[in-house]
Protein backbone atom coordinates (compact mmCIF):
# COMPACT_ATOMS: atom_id res chain seq x y z
CA UNK A 1 0.00 0.00 0.00
CA UNK A 2 1.75 3.28 -1.31
CA UNK A 3 1.85 6.14 1.62
CA UNK A 4 0.69 9.09 0.27
CA UNK A 5 1.80 12.30 1.11
CA UNK A 6 -0.84 14.21 2.35
CA UNK A 7 -4.50 14.43 3.89
CA UNK A 8 -5.71 15.84 0.57
CA UNK A 9 -4.48 13.17 -1.81
CA UNK A 10 -5.17 10.21 -0.01
CA UNK A 11 -8.89 11.21 0.30
CA UNK A 12 -9.19 11.99 -3.05
CA UNK A 13 -7.43 8.52 -4.04
CA UNK A 14 -9.64 6.67 -1.08
CA UNK A 15 -12.91 8.54 -3.42
CA UNK A 16 -11.22 7.04 -6.69
CA UNK A 17 -11.04 3.37 -5.85
CA UNK A 18 -14.23 3.43 -3.95
CA UNK A 19 -16.18 4.56 -6.84
CA UNK A 20 -14.78 2.00 -8.97
CA UNK A 21 -15.81 -0.39 -6.91
CA UNK A 22 -12.38 -1.38 -5.19
CA UNK A 23 -13.79 -0.88 -1.71
CA UNK A 24 -11.22 -3.14 0.36
CA UNK A 25 -8.14 -0.66 -1.02
CA UNK A 26 -10.35 2.53 -0.70
CA UNK A 27 -11.04 1.06 3.18
CA UNK A 28 -7.30 1.00 3.54
CA UNK A 29 -6.55 5.15 2.79
CA UNK A 30 -9.99 6.23 4.02
CA UNK A 31 -8.70 4.80 7.15
CA UNK A 32 -4.92 6.10 7.05
CA UNK A 33 -6.64 9.84 6.14
CA UNK A 34 -8.75 9.25 9.29
CA UNK A 35 -5.79 8.82 11.44
CA UNK A 36 -4.44 11.90 9.88
CA UNK A 37 -7.21 14.07 10.43
CA UNK A 38 -10.97 13.15 11.91
CA UNK A 39 -13.98 13.48 9.78
CA UNK A 40 -17.20 12.60 9.35
CA UNK A 41 -17.39 11.63 5.87
CA UNK A 42 -14.49 9.67 5.95
CA UNK A 43 -15.77 7.62 9.56
CA UNK A 44 -19.33 7.48 7.31
CA UNK A 45 -17.54 5.68 4.40
CA UNK A 46 -15.45 3.28 6.74
CA UNK A 47 -18.45 2.58 8.12
CA UNK A 48 -20.16 1.45 5.31
CA UNK A 49 -17.33 0.16 3.39
CA UNK A 50 -17.17 -2.26 7.05
CA UNK A 51 -21.22 -2.29 7.10
CA UNK A 52 -21.17 -3.73 4.14
CA UNK A 53 -18.52 -6.72 4.76
CA UNK A 54 -20.89 -7.74 7.93
CA UNK A 55 -23.12 -10.26 7.63
CA UNK A 56 -24.86 -12.84 10.07
CA UNK A 57 -21.61 -15.07 10.43
CA UNK A 58 -19.28 -12.01 11.08
CA UNK A 59 -18.47 -10.07 13.87
CA UNK A 60 -16.90 -7.17 12.32
CA UNK A 61 -19.65 -5.18 13.27
CA UNK A 62 -18.31 -3.56 15.73
CA UNK A 63 -15.82 -1.54 13.96
CA UNK A 64 -18.76 -0.73 11.89
CA UNK A 65 -20.50 0.56 14.29
CA UNK A 66 -17.64 2.11 16.22
CA UNK A 67 -17.10 4.21 12.90
CA UNK A 68 -20.89 4.87 12.33
CA UNK A 69 -21.07 6.03 15.66
CA UNK A 70 -18.35 8.46 15.38
CA UNK A 71 -19.33 10.01 11.75
CA UNK A 72 -23.17 10.63 13.90
CA UNK A 73 -21.24 12.87 15.69
CA UNK A 74 -18.40 14.11 13.40
CA UNK A 75 -21.01 14.35 10.00
CA UNK A 76 -23.88 16.88 10.38
CA UNK A 77 -25.21 15.54 6.86
CA UNK A 78 -24.77 12.02 7.60
CA UNK A 79 -25.39 11.88 11.50
CA UNK A 80 -28.93 10.68 11.27
CA UNK A 81 -28.21 8.06 9.20
CA UNK A 82 -24.95 6.91 10.40
CA UNK A 83 -26.84 6.59 14.16
CA UNK A 84 -29.50 4.72 12.34
CA UNK A 85 -27.17 2.25 10.75
CA UNK A 86 -25.16 1.89 13.64
CA UNK A 87 -27.66 1.36 15.60
CA UNK A 88 -29.37 -1.56 12.94
CA UNK A 89 -25.71 -3.20 13.11
CA UNK A 90 -25.98 -3.42 16.79
CA UNK A 91 -29.39 -4.58 17.52
CA UNK A 92 -28.90 -7.26 14.63
CA UNK A 93 -25.65 -8.24 14.66
CA UNK A 94 -24.37 -7.99 18.59
CA UNK A 95 -27.10 -8.24 20.48
CA UNK A 96 -27.79 -12.15 20.04
CA UNK A 97 -31.25 -12.91 19.10
CA UNK A 98 -32.81 -9.15 19.30
CA UNK A 99 -35.01 -9.28 16.52
CA UNK A 100 -36.69 -12.79 17.18
CA UNK A 101 -37.25 -11.36 20.98
CA UNK A 102 -39.34 -8.23 19.13
CA UNK A 103 -41.10 -11.21 17.89
CA UNK A 104 -41.77 -13.06 21.05
CA UNK A 105 -42.96 -9.43 22.83
CA UNK A 106 -45.71 -8.90 20.11
CA UNK A 107 -46.56 -12.60 20.29
CA UNK A 108 -46.77 -12.60 24.39
CA UNK A 109 -48.64 -9.14 24.35
CA UNK A 110 -51.16 -10.08 21.81
CA UNK A 111 -51.83 -13.96 24.09
CA UNK A 112 -51.88 -11.14 27.03
CA UNK A 113 -54.76 -8.93 25.52
CA UNK A 114 -56.55 -12.23 24.15
CA UNK A 115 -56.27 -13.45 27.38
CA UNK A 116 -57.06 -10.00 29.53
CA UNK A 117 -60.37 -9.66 27.32
CA UNK A 118 -61.43 -13.22 27.64
CA UNK A 119 -61.36 -12.70 31.41
CA UNK A 120 -62.83 -9.55 31.24
CA UNK A 121 -65.36 -11.01 29.16
CA UNK A 122 -66.60 -13.80 31.28
CA UNK A 123 -65.86 -12.55 34.75
CA UNK A 124 -65.64 -8.98 34.46
CA UNK A 125 -69.12 -8.24 35.92
CA UNK A 126 -69.27 -10.73 38.59
CA UNK A 127 -68.55 -10.77 41.79
CA UNK A 128 -66.42 -13.63 42.80
CA UNK A 129 -69.08 -14.99 45.85
CA UNK A 130 -71.78 -15.53 42.72
CA UNK A 131 -69.57 -17.55 41.11
CA UNK A 132 -69.77 -21.72 41.26
CA UNK A 133 -66.43 -23.47 42.52
CA UNK A 134 -65.42 -24.47 38.96
CA UNK A 135 -65.93 -21.27 38.02
CA UNK A 136 -63.63 -19.97 40.47
CA UNK A 137 -61.01 -23.05 39.26
CA UNK A 138 -61.33 -21.77 35.93
CA UNK A 139 -60.82 -17.59 36.98
CA UNK A 140 -57.97 -19.18 38.94
CA UNK A 141 -56.20 -20.80 35.79
CA UNK A 142 -57.35 -17.68 33.80
CA UNK A 143 -55.17 -15.59 36.38
CA UNK A 144 -52.45 -17.70 36.26
CA UNK A 145 -52.26 -17.83 32.89
CA UNK A 146 -51.96 -14.20 32.50
CA UNK A 147 -50.00 -13.24 35.38
CA UNK A 148 -47.06 -15.86 33.78
CA UNK A 149 -47.41 -14.23 30.34
CA UNK A 150 -46.77 -10.87 32.09
CA UNK A 151 -43.73 -11.98 33.78
CA UNK A 152 -42.82 -13.20 30.50
CA UNK A 153 -43.07 -9.80 28.76
CA UNK A 154 -41.30 -7.53 31.57
CA UNK A 155 -38.64 -10.53 31.41
CA UNK A 156 -38.22 -9.80 27.55
CA UNK A 157 -38.37 -6.24 27.85
CA UNK A 158 -35.61 -6.26 30.94
CA UNK A 159 -33.79 -7.79 28.20
CA UNK A 160 -34.13 -5.31 25.74
CA UNK A 161 -33.35 -2.68 28.25
CA UNK A 162 -30.45 -3.92 28.77
CA UNK A 163 -29.38 -3.93 25.02
CA UNK A 164 -30.73 -0.65 24.59
CA UNK A 165 -28.61 0.63 27.65
CA UNK A 166 -25.51 -1.01 26.23
CA UNK A 167 -25.87 0.71 22.93
CA UNK A 168 -26.40 4.02 24.93
CA UNK A 169 -23.20 3.16 27.01
CA UNK A 170 -21.41 3.02 23.41
CA UNK A 171 -22.25 5.78 22.35
CA UNK A 172 -21.75 8.11 25.52
CA UNK A 173 -17.80 6.24 24.99
CA UNK A 174 -17.80 7.84 21.58
CA UNK A 175 -18.77 10.83 22.89
CA UNK A 176 -16.15 10.99 25.23
CA UNK A 177 -13.75 9.47 23.19
CA UNK A 178 -14.38 12.43 20.62
CA UNK A 179 -14.50 15.29 23.42
CA UNK A 180 -17.95 16.08 23.15
CA UNK A 181 -20.10 17.10 26.07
Amino acid sequence: MPVLGNFGTTVLYAKALHRSGNKSEALKYYKQAYAKQKSGNLAYNIGLILAEKTNSGNNGSSEAIQYLLEASFLSEANSKKAMELAQGLYFNHEVQGYNEKIKELEAKNKILADLTSRFNKKFGEKNEEDLSDAEKAEMEKMLDRIETEQEAVAAIQAQQQSALEKFQALVEKTRERLGIK
